[in-house]
């Protein structure tokens, strides 16, 4: 395909332009989120249960809530810190490559819709000439 390089690249721009973006707008969020999935687990680890009944297991299970919380926050934050990186991009235009090697692969169906739109779109453009349309448009 011609320009498929470029194409990838200009994709690949956008995804990391727009997860940066996302992210930025959305820190608070994901980090409030992070801490609840991370506590909700660990409340409901029966290991953990067990934990807090013991004698200042209640201390230490509050500790190691804090601690893993921070722990997978700042994985996040340092993995959607890391978009700018090369080897982000590498990876990203990999996926870019990929996705839009799946998109031209045309089945049954999509073949079938395309050619449905198309019989659609020259039915209408024979109706408007018919009509003479086109000459309200561009006199």
């Amino acid at each position: 395909m011609p320009r498929k390089a470029q194409l990838i690249h200009e994709i690949a721009q956008r995804l990391e332009s727009t997860i940066g973006k996302a992210y930025q707008n959305n820190r608070q969020s994901i980090m409030a989120a992070i801490s609840d999935l991370v506590n909700r687990t660990l409340r409901e680890s029966p290991e953990f249960q067990s934990l807090r009944r013991l004698p200042m297991g209640q201390q230490a299970s509050n500790a190691m809530e804090s601690s893993l919380s921070g722990v997978a926050q700042r994985m996040v934050d340092e993995l959607l810190l890391g978009i700018h990186s090369d080897e982000f991009k590498k990876l990203v235009e990999r996926t870019a490559g990929n996705g839009f090697d799946t998109w031209l692969t045309v089945d049954e169906g999509s073949n079938r819709i395309t050619e449905q739109m198309l019989y659609d779109i020259l039915e209408m453009l024979k109706e408007q000439v018919n009509r003479q349309r086109w000459k309200d448009r561009y006199d």
